[in-house]
């Protein structure tokens, strides 16, 4: 996890980006990961809930 600061923070430092691309790249990654996150939850509960009421 370290690894992915590490890497947007050195594009900073050798100025192939800027400070708010960094950040608007971690904002989005974080958002992805939230929705995958929530989608994956629904399905399974969605998953569980016909199971339970198949029996």
């Amino acid at each position: 996890m370290y690894w992915c600061l590490f890497i947007g923070f050195s594009r900073i430092f050798v100025d192939d980006h800027y400070l708010l691309d960094v950040l608007a790249g971690y904002a989005l990654g974080i958002a992805w990961s939230g929705l995958a996150y929530t989608l994956i939850e629904l399905l399974f509960k969605r998953r569980i809930l016909e199971n339970v009421q198949q029996k």
